[in-house]
């Protein structure tokens, strides 16, 4: 989801709250127990949770917040003297916390189920496949290279490492096939993608000045990418010739290796 569409349900999330307080508050005659009134609580707090879930794109400290929320309302409308502090509501209130944190779970669900489809729709359709991969430092410098460029890549199926992941998938507010961080196994997952022939181009923007604890991870990808004659760009000068380049966009096809020689030959046994 994009960041411009996070920030609207973070909105519609604080209006939301603001309405449940001041109503809260308000002197009201209301029975000691109204099922209505019950109903209304869970579909409140079904609400703040689904928006705030989705604002902030988390399910554990949003819920708990807003649970905190509710249990501070009923504490405050038994100061007021004129509302009353009942256990019914904080359950509703739970209820409704529990079936909102569901609902985001399963619309996150299927945003990963289509975003596996679509992938695999566009390998079936020949379509191209990128790989973008960034070093810490250099994040934000993809994150804006690729805002800049994404009407290039409305065709183009994109798998990334991690945190860079996540930021291009907010950023251009489309799936991105999200593998693991780089030093947690992500460069070599890639390097499994570019071997099974998933992977057309790799974008890489590392940093030059930073050492990597995972640097043999790094020059194992580099490697793989040379193998199987996968174009690699390290920066944003190289990233722009290849993303603009016809080749990506037309039907060229890549030579592949052959690595019979490799595989069908002899090796010396221990008899």
């Amino acid at each position: 989801m994009s960041l411009g569409r996070q920030y609207l349900f973070r909105c519609l999330f604080y209006l939301l709250l603001a309405t449940v307080f001041c109503l809260s508050l308000l002197p009201v005659d209301q029975p000691s127990y109204s099922p209505n009134d019950k109903l209304n609580h869970l579909l409140a707090y079904s609400l703040l949770s689904f928006f705030a879930a989705i604002g902030y794109q988390q399910l554990l400290k949003p819920a708990l917040a807003t649970c905190l929320f509710g249990v501070l309302i009923e504490l405050l409308q038994g100061l007021t003297g004129y509302r009353f502090f009942s256990l019914l509501d904080i359950v509703a209130n739970g209820i409704g916390v529990l079936l909102g944190s569901l609902a985001w779970l399963g619309l996150k669900h299927r945003a990963e189920l289509v975003n596996k489809i679509t992938i695999r729709k566009s390998n079936m359709k020949g379509k191209r496949n990128i790989a973008l991969v960034a070093h810490d430092n250099k994040k934000k410098d993809l994150v804006e290279w690729a805002m800049q460029k994404q009407p290039l890549f409305e065709t183009i199926g994109i798998f990334a490492t991690g945190t860079t992941g996540r930021l291009i998938e907010e950023a251009l507010g489309r799936p991105v096939q999200k593998l693991l961080s780089g030093p947690l196994g992500g460069d070599q997952q890639i390097g499994a993608k570019i071997a099974e022939g998933e992977i057309d181009l790799l974008i890489f923007f590392w940093d030059p000045l930073e050492p990597q604890p995972h640097d043999p991870d790094i020059k194992a990808l580099l490697r793989i990418a040379a193998l199987y004659n996968i174009p690699v760009a390290c920066n944003r000068a190289s990233a722009d010739f290849m993303i603009h380049s016809p080749l990506l966009h037309e039907g060229y096809e890549r030579e592949a290796p052959d690595f019979s020689l490799y595989t069908e030959r002899q090796v010396a046994t221990l008899s």
